[in-house]
């Protein structure tokens, strides 16, 4: 008899949300992700298979967009970044995420605002 892992090692929410760029463009019923992490003792380790965690992780979330009967076709990733989190921005640019513009709600605060296409 095996003994399966149950621990919680990371998490990741999504939304749909009509998002607008500062230039204007207009993403309608876009897929926001609004949060996404890994517990740090899970960053970087693999699964049986060989990915990444949090590659496995993201992959579930795109699933489960694409699942969603919202969904359209040709719909648009959304998310924020910390300009801080030089991990994390690596990971998204890894995902095929490109930098849209830099936002700045504060002094001490600002964000990459990332977006992609969802996958076919």
């Amino acid at each position: 008899m095996s003994r399966r892992d149950t621990s919680i090692c990371g998490f990741a929410v999504w939304e749909h949300r009509d998002v607008m760029a500062e230039d204007g463009t207009d993403f309608p019923m876009s897929i926001h992700v609004c949060y996404f992490g890994l517990d740090g003792q899970y960053q970087g380790k693999v699964t049986r298979d060989g990915y990444k965690l949090a590659d496995a992780l993201f992959a579930t979330v795109v699933g489960q967009a694409k699942e969603h009967k919202d969904t359209s076709p040709g719909a648009w990733l959304h998310l924020y970044c910390d300009t801080r989190n030089e991990r994390g921005h690596a990971f998204w640019q890894r995902q095929g995420f490109s930098d849209r513009e830099v936002r700045a709600p504060t002094p001490d605060e600002s964000y990459f605002r990332m977006m992609r296409l969802l996958p076919e």
